[in-house]
């Protein structure tokens, strides 16, 4: 009876606070997981990024494999290449679109990229969607009008930055209304640094 008394008395040891379970990563879209054709498919396309020497290589890949990674309509790929902001336009798509000529509108009607620049730095440099169909949309003019035509106006756009914090290239995936955009923007952003190499 008495040494039970006297363990009752003995201080007892703080106990520790229950462990929180981690909170979810806040990759866009906050998903934190992959299922296991989707991680299989990643690591498919970054190691067929590693295989691009040549651009007819970069178009495979942007609309082959990294398709099933990424659904996307058309790809639209930006490089600073010595200016301010990515300026220098190359489009990707497996539609039939004359390509020459979208790209020329861009290079005239690029409005539109400051802005979404700014968007990107402001989103911590995480990817930024947009619908072109809405009003005040981040893609405006005659791009927007094209994104119409194609029935691709869910836009994700995400970029990359040199060492001094400029960017450096920005690319935009064009797709579709019923791709789930906030799945695919998570996608985006673990495979632009690899389109960027690439």
């Amino acid at each position: 009876m008495q040494q039970v008394e006297a363990e009752a008395a003995r201080p007892q040891p703080p106990q520790e606070p229950p462990v929180a379970a981690p909170p979810p990563m806040s990759g866009a879209g906050g998903f934190a997981r992959l299922d296991n054709l989707e991680v299989e498919s990643l690591m498919i396309n970054l190691d067929n990024s590693l295989r691009v020497h040549a651009p007819h290589h970069f178009f495979n890949w942007t609309q082959g494999s990294l398709q099933s990674l990424i659904k996307h309509e058309l790809l639209i790929c930006a490089l600073r290449l010595g200016k301010p902001i990515p300026s220098r336009f190359e489009s990707y798509t497996s539609i039939p679109l004359d390509l020459a000529k979208f790209n020329e509108m861009l290079d005239r009607d690029s409005a539109w990229m400051p802005h979404l620049i700014g968007a990107w730095e402001q989103n911590y440099r995480k990817p930024v969607v947009c619908d072109a169909r809405e009003q005040g949309s981040l893609i405006t003019g005659a791009l927007a009008r094209e994104l119409q035509k194609l029935n691709a106006t869910h836009v994700i756009g995400h970029g990359t930055h040199d060492a001094d914090g400029k960017p450096a290239s920005f690319f935009l995936f064009a797709c579709r209304t019923d791709v789930p955009v906030a799945r695919e923007a998570y996608l985006v952003e673990l495979a632009v640094p690899f389109l960027h190499a690439a």
